[in-house]
């Protein structure tokens, strides 16, 4: 049952009636972590607060992503073939590849608007020490593909020769960072969500199966 209260969305799995105020009477012992109520036993009331501030952060969130990955590369490209520019002309650009497309531009966004959403739901959970290891992950991430880019000669238009990226190579680089970083802190709060809950979200399951078809995706733009 999901009842709204002005900007405040209760997300009720119970067999007991709610009342008026979104209160659930039950004698089971209950805890209360960040924005929500988990009530042990044979009923669950779980409570999810969504302000505006924190809706417009995910939905901007999703679209800064595909802006970012995909719309900026795809309307260079657009333009530079439209003007058949002969400085990219056999070099692949961001139209060529569907890691780009249906990666940076679907699936990347989707993921990371359920990061943001899952980060901000459980702030009680945030951990200084997660966000630390969150960049120093992002930031091997970033760079094992990078080297790894260069040393196989995977040129494209934003690195033109190996180990010689231009600055829509710094642009890419920099959005990887930032993406890398942030899933990178998501899914280690999960682990920490998860073994703290004993159950695993559907979110986390989406979000896996959206690793798995974004890296299926790269795999095929090199085959």
């Amino acid at each position: 049952m999901v009842k709204a209260t002005g900007r405040t969305v209760l997300t009720i799995a119970s067999n007991a009636p709610a009342a008026d105020d979104g209160v659930v009477a039950d004698s089971c012992a209950s805890d209360h972590v960040g924005g929500r109520v988990v009530v042990h036993g044979s009923q669950q009331l779980r409570i999810k607060r969504v302000g505006t501030a924190d809706a417009v952060l995910v939905i901007g969130t999703g679209l800064s992503t595909c802006f970012f990955g995909f719309g900026a590369g795809a309307l260079l490209s657009t333009y530079l073939r439209l003007t058949h520019s002969p400085e990219f002309l056999h070099l692949r650009t961001t139209l060529s590849f569907r890691s780009a497309i249906l990666g940076d531009g679907v699936i990347l966004p989707i993921l990371d608007m359920i990061a943001v959403s899952t980060l901000l739901a459980n702030r009680a959970y945030s951990i200084k020490q997660l966000r630390i290891i969150a960049v120093l992950v992002g930031v091997t991430i970033t760079a094992y593909f990078h080297i790894q880019q260069a040393v196989d000669g995977l040129v494209n238009w934003a690195m033109p020769q190996p180990w010689h990226w231009n600055l829509l190579g710094l642009w890419h680089a920099v959005y990887m960072l930032t993406v890398a970083t942030l899933l990178s802190l998501y899914f280690m709060l999960s682990i920490v969500i998860v073994h703290r809950e004993r159950t695993i979200p559907w979110s986390l399951i989406i979000s896996i199966l959206c690793v798995i078809a974004f890296f299926v995706l790269l795999g095929t733009d090199y085959l």
